[in-house]
């Protein structure tokens, strides 16, 4: 039996974007082709308009993660946000406070701000002040906006 033609039983053995895939005829090339789990709003009775969610989990993403594909798709941060809320996330991710107020327009928060970089981090000494005063800097922003959990 070929891989493409495993029955939709083998679930377990695959992770949940290849079962929603395949589930949908759908295949993973086609998923990641299209914006990975953004291919997934158009179909019928998944992530965009399936099972009610029941609010016990609290998803987010983070926003650098989708720079490249927002580029792509020449989508702004409130479309993005837009997105977000539909799918049922609670909060984009190293927003920076400036743009909270699009967050906060579609019900959603920061929950994680952004400070210093990851290469010119904690992990040496010489980077100390600098990191410092930015998540000082930070920690002043969450604390002046509202409505953010920071």
């Amino acid at each position: 039996m070929t891989r493409e033609s495993e029955p939709v039983v083998r679930k377990y053995h695959m992770g949940s974007f290849q079962w929603i895939a395949r589930a949908h005829g759908v295949s993973r090339r086609d998923v990641l082709r299209g914006g990975m789990a953004w291919g997934f709003m158009a179909l019928p009775g998944t992530l965009a308009g399936g099972a009610e969610l029941k609010g016990r989990i609290k998803q987010s993403v983070c926003l650098w993660c989708y720079q490249g594909f927002m580029q792509k798709q020449k989508m702004s941060l409130d479309d993005f946000a837009a997105a977000c809320a539909k799918l049922g996330l609670r909060s984009i991710e190293l927003v920076n406070p400036e743009q909270w107020p699009t967050l906060q327009k579609h019900g959603l928060i920061c929950a994680m701000c952004n400070s210093h970089s990851i290469p010119k981090g904690l992990n040496r000494k010489e980077n100390h002040e600098e990191c410092l005063a930015r998540i000082r800097k930070s920690i002043d922003a969450a604390a002046d906006a509202r409505g953010s959990p920071t």
